[in-house]
């Protein structure tokens, strides 16, 4: 019963009709990412990059599929991914509020059952969006650019590359699906206090943009180590096969179902 409550809100999420659009915008705002600089001193992107790598302007292992692909995560991609990632959750609420869909599940399941289900529903389908939308872009610049691995490249290290293939692919697959679960905390936290639509759109992007500042203040200030603040940036170890990235995500995607499910809690004994 628990799992297939579950799994009924996740559908949903995955199959609002803001998904299909979330899952064109990711791909095109990661691409938009910048990759390095020229030596003009001019900034270019990770399409750029892996224009002028399909076209042979350049070469190397710096313009590999899977340096690239590290460089997906450092642009608007980053912060625009919470919104994008629970745009259909937002959806959801504020469709089921107005119809009172909400509150013949809230009788159906009981509360405690209706909120894990709203608690993690979103948050499982924002992982496998991110997974799905991180392996597609990884894909297309498998095409365009030569691989790092295959082409006998040796120092990932270096790049910040795993050893192996698999281990890059295992990161890649592993630490977007904990990353969408995080990216997906703060809208989904939103959908049990507020209704309006346009609130829920916008407060994901303000929470993760304000979190991500304080974290850097302190960091400047010395008040957390710069390794801590690396490490609590799950988007960081995507594609870089760090078991500590991954222990330190699993531990605050944890954290997020839980004060999660504490506010779908609470929303439900208001009888919203």
């Amino acid at each position: 019963m628990v799992i297939r409550c579950i799994a009924v809100e996740m559908k949903k999420s995955l199959l609002s009709p803001a998904s299909p659009i979330s899952a064109v915008l990711l791909p095109i705002l990661f691409f938009m990412s910048p990759a390095g600089y020229d030596g003009t001193g001019r900034a270019f992107s990770v399409a750029e990059a892996a224009r002028d790598a399909f076209t042979g302007v350049r070469q190397g292992a710096e313009v590999s599929a899977e340096v690239l692909f590290l460089n997906c995560f450092s642009g608007w991609g980053l912060l625009l991914a919470p919104v994008l990632l629970t745009a259909g959750t937002a959806l959801l609420v504020t469709e089921g509020q107005r119809t009172g869909a909400s509150m013949f599940t809230k009788v159906r399941e009981g509360r405690t059952l209706y909120a894990l289900a709203r608690a993690a529903g979103p948050l499982l389908a924002g992982g496998i969006l991110l997974t799905a939308v991180s392996l597609l872009s990884f894909l297309v610049l498998s095409v365009l650019c030569p691989g790092f691995y295959a082409a006998g490249g040796t120092d990932g290290a270096f790049f910040g590359l795993p050893a192996s293939r698999a281990g890059f692919l295992v990161s890649l697959l592993l630490d977007s699906f904990l990353a969408g679960i995080l990216f997906s905390v703060p809208g989904t936290l939103a959908a049990a206090v507020f209704q309006d639509r346009y609130m829920l759109l916008c407060l994901p992007f303000l929470i993760t943009y304000a979190v991500r500042q304080v974290l850097l203040r302190l960091a400047m200030e010395g008040a957390v180590t710069f390794e801590l603040y690396d490490l609590m940036d799950a988007a960081a170890h995507i594609g870089r096969g760090r078991p500590e990235g991954a222990a330190a995500a699993a531990a605050l995607a944890l954290a997020g179902l839980l004060a999660s499910f504490l506010a779908w809690r609470a929303e439900a004994e208001r009888g919203r």
